[in-house]
């Protein structure tokens, strides 16, 4: 794992001595890659205060530029495809805080392919012929504003020119369209998972029960041989070797 400035010494300093370095969110994005951090681009929904002091202190897992590789990846997938790869990631590296990705906080597609390119090279998009899959289910398609069923039944469509976020139920719908969204892949995410978990407990029985086949037939019983008893004293032959001797 990548190691963070909280491993390091600290030093205290007082607001003015910070602030003359630090003044606002820009001179904080600017600070943290000065200092190795590959973050995602300042205008990308991840980066917020709270993210980057959490990088700072080592609570939220961040690659730094000297670990991250890029692959090529001419037609990369939707950002819906790359988000559950890096939930994966960050279960299998035991990353914190899932790198700081949330349904509200999302990086930009560029650096979720640097992402997983560092540590996971050997994924499917980076191979030759990879194509991405067609996007299942768009944002806009995503029914999340409730109305009456005979409300909008006949009415025209508008033809002014303002925005649908001019509405405040608009963006709650846009609000809940994100969320639904974002559930959807943790979901797909967590199947993955556990037909993964499957997979593994069919491998690791069938290995058990290899291993105890093979230790039964190391220790079977030895079959005992059988073997008939000669009869003394018997028969004619033994009769004329007895008057032989006498004679």
């Amino acid at each position: 794992m990548v190691e963070s400035l909280s491993s390091k010494s600290k030093v205290k300093m007082t607001v003015d001595e910070f602030s003359q370095v630090v003044k606002n969110r820009r001179d904080l994005y600017e600070a943290v890659v000065r200092n190795g951090f590959y973050l995602p681009k300042f205008k990308s929904t991840m980066i917020t205060e709270e993210y980057m002091r959490n990088v700072i202190s080592g609570k939220c897992f961040c690659p730094r530029f000297s670990d991250v590789k890029m692959l090529p990846c001419p037609r990369p997938p939707n950002v819906d495809v790359l988000i559950p790869k890096l939930l994966e990631i960050c279960v299998s590296h035991n990353f914190t805080m899932n790198c700081g990705v949330d349904e509200s906080h999302q990086p930009d597609k560029r650096w979720l392919l640097d992402f997983v390119a560092s540590f996971k090279p050997d994924d499917e998009i980076f191979k030759k012929d990879y194509i991405p899959p067609v996007k299942e289910t768009k944002l806009s398609s995503l029914k999340t504003i409730e109305l009456p069923a005979e409300f909008m039944k006949g009415l025209p469509q508008s033809t002014r020119r303002s925005r649908r976020k001019g509405l405040r139920i608009a963006k709650e719908g846009l609000r809940m369209q994100k969320k639904e969204r974002f559930k959807m892949m943790s979901k797909r995410y967590h199947l993955n998972m556990l037909e993964e978990e499957a997979k593994d407990d069919q491998r690791e029985e069938s290995k058990r029960s290899k291993k105890s086949s093979t230790n039964e037939s190391k220790f079977k019983a030895p079959t005992t041989s059988v073997t008939t008893p000669v009869k003394s004293g018997g028969g004619s032959k033994g009769h004329s070797a007895n008057s032989s001797m006498m004679m």
